[in-house]
């Protein structure tokens, strides 16, 4: 993918080179006697640029009727700086947020285009006959640049290039006719009958923005319409929130788009759903509240626009590393960042408020789904975690106990089970109180999640007991982690109230399955009758 973009970098410097070139090498065949005409004309077609309409894949101007007039009046050389003037000025006035790099390019691509359809044939023949060649090689031209800078292997962005270039052909079937129409005026009544009959052709481009814009509002609808009926089918998450980018990318064209909902056992956001056209990698990637992106929304509450990555969002882990132009959605559920909805594009400024405004109710969306998927989270978690400790109850434990007993027996695997018994407690609850007793186990409980590895689930077994289920975990490894975490403990020391503190008494026994047991539940009395013999400080094994 970074040799593509390397590549398409390159073609489009190349594109601005030779454009200039073009206008170089034709500025000797200029009548610089006709220097007023021709920025009349450059006048006239710079402002049907500024009244363009936009499309995702460039704009629509009627400015190329003066174009064609010109080229029938004044030839190809005239044709060619008048139409760069048009658009280096019209586009850099009306440059809808873009960077002046982009300008130069979309005004070196017309200009090449006019320089293919001039040079197409030389002036012979009728005005008809030459009208219509330079029309549909300025097309022809025009779509050839159009497809080589689209990028590949995307169904959403092949169906907007064929709008775009349907468009394109109905502007210049409405335009032809003001053309031809202003070069035949000009022999009977000079530039002032083409000033004349610039204004209705002014009227055609703003009835063509309303009607690109009206366009553009069904295609917002349709778009809405297939995600509600598609949606209310969709009730697992991970596919509705799919269902929500690919409405978002549909209305905005962009390399991906990407989901990242909170996750509270991770502390972080992790990636729930991505729509890309190609593989960018973020599928594990993680995003933390101190990072630069998720600072940035929670300090803003609001859509980001972040035209070039690099320099905004410089070293910064994630979305910027893969992007240049981010367009930025925070999901709030409150007053909490929940989520953040991102969209990429791997060319600089490639996102407008206007994209911005045209997913806002996506975003709404999203931000319910993720309102929802979070509430159902924690309302899970809070099913399956122990209030006191923080760690999970014993009821998870025992069903994850299960889960990994039939994966045993499916894949020939082993797993041990390690309970702890705090014998101190009740002590400590003697002369510290209740409130005492459980700040040791908090303390305890807290430590022992430190100390195991990340593979194993840490839990509450009973009022003073702690267990650990070690998956993957033969007989010699179960009893060296049970040694080290025996020696984790008995070098710790805990403070209590009044500045003392306690090394509390314990009991450890650990079985593994199914080496040491025919079921789970024989492994639970194993354990159990060897906790209930094992003396303090003890470990009960083999």
């Amino acid at each position: 993918m970074a040799g593509r973009s390397t590549w398409t970098v390159m073609l489009a410097w190349l594109v601005v080179g030779v454009a200039v070139w073009q206008t170089a090498t034709l500025f000797p065949s200029l009548d610089l006697d006709l220097t007023r005409q021709y920025l009349v004309l450059a006048a006239l077609a710079g402002t049907c640029e500024l009244v363009a309409a936009p499309l995702a894949n460039g704009r629509l101007s009627t400015g190329f009727a003066v174009v064609l007039a010109a080229r029938l009046i004044y030839g190809p050389a005239p044709a060619v700086w008048i139409w760069a003037l048009a658009t280096l000025a019209g586009q850099g006035i009306a440059n809808r947020g873009n960077p002046l790099r982009t300008t130069i390019f979309n005004a070196a691509q017309a200009i090449l285009a006019a320089v293919a359809a001039a040079r197409l044939l030389p002036g012979t023949g009728g005005l008809l006959r030459q009208s219509l060649v330079f029309t549909l090689g300025y097309y022809l031209a025009g779509a050839i640049l159009l497809a080589v800078f689209s990028p590949p292997r995307r169904s959403r962005v092949r169906s907007s290039l064929g709008g775009a270039l349907s468009w394109d052909l109905f502007t210049y079937l409405v335009t032809w006719p003001f053309g031809l129409g202003m070069a035949m005026i000009y022999r009977a009544s000079g530039l002032s009958g083409v000033v004349l009959l610039f204004l209705p052709l002014l009227a055609a481009s703003l009835v063509l923005r309303r009607l690109v814009g009206a366009s553009g509002a069904a295609h917002e609808l349709a778009v809405w319409h297939d995600l509600s009926a598609r949606s209310a089918a969709a009730w697992e998450p991970a596919k509705a929130f799919r269902l929500v980018l690919a409405a978002a990318a549909r209305l905005v064209p962009c390399q991906s788009a990407v989901l990242f909902l909170w996750s509270e056992a991770e502390n972080c956001f992790t990636a729930q759903a991505s729509v890309s056209g190609s593989k960018s990698g973020l599928s594990g990637v993680k995003l933390f509240r101190e990072q630069a992106l998720p600072a940035l929304l929670s300090r803003e509450r609001r859509p980001v626009l972040v035209n070039d990555s690099r320099i905004e969002l410089a070293g910064d882990a994630g979305p910027a590393q893969f992007w240049r132009s981010l367009a930025l959605f925070p999901l709030l559920v409150g007053d909490d960042l929940a989520g953040i909805l991102v969209l990429g594009e791997k060319k600089p400024g490639a996102f407008t408020v206007k994209h911005q405004e045209s997913i806002l109710p996506a975003v709404a969306l999203a931000t319910r789904m993720a309102a929802a998927a979070l509430l159902e989270r924690r309302l899970r978690e809070v099913s399956v975690i122990d209030a006191v400790t923080g760690l999970y109850n014993r009821r998870y434990f025992v069903l994850r106990t299960y889960e990994e007993g039939e994966r045993a027996n499916r894949f020939g695997t082993e797993f041990a089970v390690a309970v702890l018994a705090l014998d101190s407690l009740a002590e400590v609850g003697e002369h510290f109180g209740h409130g005492g007793a459980e700040n040791l186990l908090v303390a305890v409980a807290d430590l022992l999640a430190r100390a195991v590895r990340p593979v194993d689930l840490a839990a509450r077994y009973g009022e003073r007991e702690l267990a650990v289920l070690m998956p993957e975990t033969g007989l010699k490894e179960a009893g060296e982690l049970v040694e080290n975490l025996v020696q984790t403990f008995r070098a710790r020391e805990f403070p209590l109230e009044g500045g003392s503190s306690v090394q509390p008494a314990f009991r450890a026994a650990w079985g593994v399955y199914p080496r040491q047991a025919e079921d789970v539940a024989a492994l639970f009395r194993r354990v159990d009758h060897l906790l209930a013999r094992s003396g303090d400080h003890g470990a009960g094994g083999p």
